[in-house]
């Protein structure tokens, strides 16, 4: 398997920068961690964590023969796509508060989890405890980590992440029109509450005006064609469903990279839609001046993405926000990824 190494020398204030090749085959890694269920048999189910490739804990939420909820856990060492485990079944005499010495433990049986792709696994038990017969049951991915991706579908050779909360980087902000530059408002500051305790780079401006946060991203091959993905995480504290003036508030997110740094006159650029600020909050937050800020990842996976480096091996890179309302829209740009690859044409991707 081969291993990219590449430096940024216009990456400072404490970017994490990893560049790695995609590996081969099905293996058990952080990507699978998550919570799991049988979509045919709702109402149960088991949660998955992986500490490291090396070891995972797991969680069985599921019932006995009367009926009764029974929850069961442990933890083992994973080998490839596979890993077993004995499982433990805990008593108390009741709700919490309770005493330690009350606690009952007993060994229940083992379990084997198989993970077959992204979101299929498979589930095999055999029990040691009365009333249980063996089995096995097919498993769905219900949850995942935000941000993480599957080992087997990242069919890219380097990973770039700009990681926002401890300095703007190489980031700076434009606004279309450029005569709305004076109202602009762009700098890196903690975020609104209640993410508070992270910062990122704010960025403001008046409507309809459309604003880009952009970055070069140096190390990569001259004058080479690349195919890529870009994922961006932003805060957004506008709720689905607000009417804005001069239409719908929302706007659209768009992710691109260029030869070239961007023309602050020219909106023209090589860049998809990804989606647009909403965070998901019913309407009924849209009069609330004090609504949440939330968390927001948009990717352009799925959709064809190529850019061409300049002479100096450089990419500028950008997150674009295509405003449709006139009242102002601030967002807080917190992470922009990355993924690269040189073979444009190849590397179609599996949803899911």
């Amino acid at each position: 398997m081969k291993k990219f190494i590449s430096s940024l020398g216009c990456m400072t204030f404490g970017a994490l920068l990893s560049a790695s090749a995609a590996g081969e085959g099905i293996v058990i890694d952080t990507d699978t961690t998550g919570n799991w269920f049988n979509p045919d048999q709702p109402g149960y189910g088991l949660q998955i964590e992986v500490l490291d490739r090396n070891r995972a804990v797991i969680a069985w939420f599921t019932f006995d023969s009367d009926g009764n909820p029974v929850w069961l856990f442990g933890s083992g060492r994973t080998e490839g796509a596979i890993v077993s485990m004995e499982l433990q079944r805990f008593k108390t005499p009741g709700f919490p508060p309770f005493d330690r010495e009350d606690l009952q433990r007993e060994l229940w049986g083992t379990i084997e989890f198989e993970l077959l792709g992204c979101n299929e696994a498979n589930l095999r038990w055999a029990p040691e405890a009365p009333d249980f017969m063996p089995g096995e049951s097919p498993l769905r991915r219900l949850t995942k980590i935000d941000g993480h991706r599957c080992g087997e579908q990242a069919s890219f050779d380097r990973t770039f992440a700009f990681l926002l909360d401890r300095g703007p980087l190489e980031f700076e902000a434009q606004i279309f029109p450029s005569s709305d530059l004076e109202f602009l408002e762009f700098g890196h500051e903690p975020l609104p509450p209640p993410l508070s305790a992270r910062s990122g780079l704010k960025i403001s401006g008046p409507g309809p005006s459309s604003m880009r946060l952009i970055a070069p991203l140096a190390g990569l091959e001259p004058e080479t064609t690349y195919r890529l993905e870009m994922e961006v995480q932003f805060a957004t504290d506008l709720p689905s469903g607000c009417v804005g003036l001069g239409g719908s508030p929302d706007g659209a997110m768009g992710l691109g990279a260029a030869d070239q740094r961007p023309d602050p006159d020219n909106q023209i650029e090589n860049r998809v839609i990804v989606g647009d600020l909403t965070n998901g909050l019913s309407d009924a937050y849209c009069p609330n001046p004090s609504r949440p800020w939330i968390l927001k990842r948009l990717s352009t996976r799925g959709q064809a993405l190529e850019a061409t480096t300049n002479a100096d091996g450089v990419l500028w890179v950008y997150a674009v926000f295509l405003a449709s309302a006139e009242s102002r829209r601030t967002w807080y740009l917190t992470e922009l990824i990355v993924r690269l690859a040189d073979d444009p044409q190849g590397g179609q991707e599996t949803s899911g």
